[in-house]
């Protein structure tokens, strides 16, 4: 809904807005939608929240849905936060475990979403589930398909075998030359190659949370490295060039640095934070949510107090003075600005 808003507010500006107000306003738009994916991340009821997610899609979520929604941005690490230290690790498998079990069903929608019954619509998600045996049988149901013949000759292999995972990515780098980017990254899982999948999604589709989703699910959990290499060389630099704070902080969290998730709420300096980014964009300063994360985040665990402890008073000072500016020109001015500047 947050999407269809912001594409009808750019073809059919409001009235009485200036160019300016009217920019802002779609700011203010797109940054709702991050706040709610990166509270769902810290929030204590992930089942309810997919839940309510999946009902919002007739309970027929597609890849685009769950991207929209920002589901594998928030999925499988929240519930990471309440776990015991004594129980993390069957915490950490049972996190995977949602992940894997969310993209199984977004691969079956996927699949019975056409009148069809495509299976090259679903093979990306069942190749990083590991369930190449479904997608031939699913093929053998596709006798309407032009090319259900030599490709069933050619999943009937085994692709444990390092001749089978070859010639699969020679097939990849054959469909990538046609352009089918989404049955490209498909056979590069096939062939074992998650790294190539993950940069045909950051590079030719420009879908990250789809390079972050098959990281996760492959890898299974949130510390493998083609998702740290995502976090660092893709996210990072996303959230500082578009200026979002929300972003940057996720993607640190991700990479257990929560000193800088805390601090990025704050201070917008690249180089303050010590970290090397070739492009900074203006920081969405005029988001007074920024507050409140940093203030349920600045003590919840021993990494966030250091990285409160390690920003500037005046740094904070600034940062709540500008929110409550904030506050004031949304008509919250006198109750609202004190009690901030106050806390």
């Amino acid at each position: 809904m947050v999407e269809t808003l912001i594409e009808q507010l750019e073809t059919r500006p409001l009235p009485h807005l200036t160019p300016n107000e009217h920019a802002h306003l779609l700011v203010l738009i797109q940054t709702t939608l991050e706040v709610n994916m990166i509270w769902a991340f810290h929030s204590e009821s992930q089942e309810l929240l997919l839940s309510t997610s999946t009902a919002a899609c007739n309970g027929r979520m597609l890849w685009s849905d769950a991207r929209a929604l920002g589901v594998f941005i928030w999925l499988s690490s929240a519930e990471s936060l309440v776990c015991p230290l004594s129980q993390w690790v069957s915490c950490h498998a049972n996190l995977s475990g949602h992940a894997r079990a969310h993209m199984e069903v977004i691969a079956r929608n996927e699949y019975m979403a056409g009148d069809n019954r495509d299976p090259t619509a679903c093979s990306l998600f069942y190749f990083a589930l590991g369930k190449a045996k479904l997608v031939y049988a699913l093929w053998k149901q596709a006798a309407w398909h032009r090319e259900q013949a030599i490709t069933l000759n050619f999943l009937a292999n085994d692709f444990t075998q390092a001749k089978w995972k070859t010639a699969a990515l020679k097939n990849a780098y054959a469909l990538l030359g046609k352009q089918s980017f989404e049955y490209t990254a498909a056979f590069f899982l096939l062939g074992g190659s998650l790294n190539d999948a993950v940069h045909v999604c950051l590079r030719q589709l420009s879908d990250f949370q789809l390079a972050i989703a098959l990281a996760r699910v492959v890898e299974g959990g949130s510390d493998g490295p083609v998702l740290r290499d995502v976090l660092q060389n893709t996210v990072i630099p996303t959230a500082f060039r578009e200026g979002n704070r929300w972003l940057g902080s996720w993607a640190f969290w991700t990479l257990n640095r929560r000193d800088l998730a805390v601090r990025i709420s704050v201070v917008d300096n690249a180089d303050a934070l010590d970290i090397q980014v070739a492009e900074i964009g203006a920081p969405h300063y005029d988001d007074p949510s920024l507050l409140l994360v940093f203030s349920q985040l600045r003590s919840k665990t021993i990494q966030t107090a250091k990285g409160t402890s390690e920003t500037s008073g005046r740094s904070e000072f600034n940062f709540v003075l500008q929110i409550a500016q904030v506050f004031c020109r949304m008509g919250e001015c006198d109750q609202v600005s004190s009690q901030s500047l106050a806390d």
